[in-house]
């Protein structure tokens, strides 16, 4: 399962190999963590002994794989981007792709892309940029990056795709670059903002079309005043979508892409990562966690008559345990995935059905 995929990423045979030991060792240990990933890759035996005897040589081995092996983390991560939807178009289904900043501490800020599958966000890029990346002209502007980042994505993605944004991203460039190149826009609005020159908060729920937004003329779902987790706030979204399409669900996908950094945080401790230095060298751990994320969801779908995954299906069903943690106890506990040195020297993950 993770093999196959990462055979098809365009990196050097031994990247690879590497690449399939880091994100099995990553779920293990739950940690990004080189030391303690060796460790764990040895203690299972995800790695051949006589060829790593010593914890030392493996951590260097990952760190090189990092910091010195010659892949572009974006061109594998839309090569994995290619393998999610073309499983999406298999499926019929539409896509949508969520969008939306993560940070890491005061250093990185994290774009990310995501699309929803099976109650879930599976993210398709995430690229990293520095906190100051605008003031020192990294990036022109906030926009730029979207809009550069966008059309990574737009020749896998099919025409009326639609993207959905948080309220921090109402740029006028961005929704008229998205229409000029046949997709939707779904943009969540400020409680500040005039519709047709007269203020949001002062207009009755429902749906507004044609109307004037950020000297946009688009269709505004106006919800209202919602208590969301405890949370009270003010919801309501600009889009170019028929007006019989808007929904307040349309919108609600967009919470998805939130748990997602969730689980990558809580689960997997991706905030460790703000020690790193250099953007690539981020991206490339970045797409250790769209493996990892990746793997969990496609673990979950396996079927099995086993009673101990029944048992925490029910626990997932009943609200009991989060999707993140019932996919790792699959993972890690009940599935017997292991990693095998082929006659070749290759690495191959195999999955020997289910632990007794």
């Amino acid at each position: 399962m993770l093999l196959t995929i990462i055979q098809n990423l365009p990196m050097h045979k031994k990247s690879k190999e590497i690449l399939a030991v880091i994100v099995r060792s990553l779920l293990e240990v739950k940690l990004p963590s080189l030391r303690k990933m060796a460790q764990k890759a040895i203690d299972k035996m995800f790695v051949e002994p006589t060829r790593y005897s010593f914890e030392e040589s493996l951590v260097n081995r990952i760190r090189r794989f990092f910091n010195f092996h010659k892949w572009s983390y974006i061109k594998a991560q839309l090569a994995l981007a290619q393998f999610i939807l073309n499983r999406l178009n298999r499926k019929r289904i539409n896509v949508h792709v969520l969008t939306d900043f993560t940070y890491l501490e005061d250093k990185w800020r994290v774009l990310s892309f995501a699309v929803p599958i099976g109650g879930r966000a599976i993210p398709i890029l995430a690229v990293p940029v520095s906190k100051d990346a605008f003031g020192n002209l990294e990036w022109k502007s906030e926009v730029d990056l979207l809009i550069n980042a966008i059309s990574l994505l737009l020749p896998l993605l099919p025409r009326g795709t639609v993207f959905t944004f948080d309220r921090e991203f109402t740029f006028p460039k961005l929704m008229e670059f998205l229409e000029a190149n046949g997709m939707y826009f779904v943009i969540r609005l400020k409680k500040t903002v005039n519709v047709d020159n007269k203020p949001i908060v002062t207009l009755n729920p429902g749906i507004y079309e044609g109307v004037m937004v950020h000297k946009i003329k688009a269709n505004v779902y106006l919800k209202g005043h919602l208590n969301i987790n405890g949370k009270p706030d003010f919801y309501a979204y600009v889009s170019n979508l028929p007006k019989e399409k808007l929904s307040w669900e349309l919108y609600r996908e967009r919470m998805k892409i939130e748990e997602m950094f969730k689980d990558e945080k809580d689960i997997l401790e991706l905030e460790y990562l703000s020690y790193v230095d250099k953007s690539e060298v981020l991206g490339r751990w970045l797409l250790v966690f769209l493996l990892a994320l990746l793997n969990l969801y496609l673990i979950s779908t396996v079927e099995t008559d086993d009673h101990r995954v029944k048992l925490k299906r029910k626990k997932l069903e009943g609200n009991k345990i989060s999707f993140i943690n019932y996919a790792m106890s699959l993972a890690t506990d009940i599935y017997s995935m292991v990693l095998k040195v082929s006659k070749a020297g290759s690495l191959i993950l195999m999955l020997e059905g289910v632990k007794k």
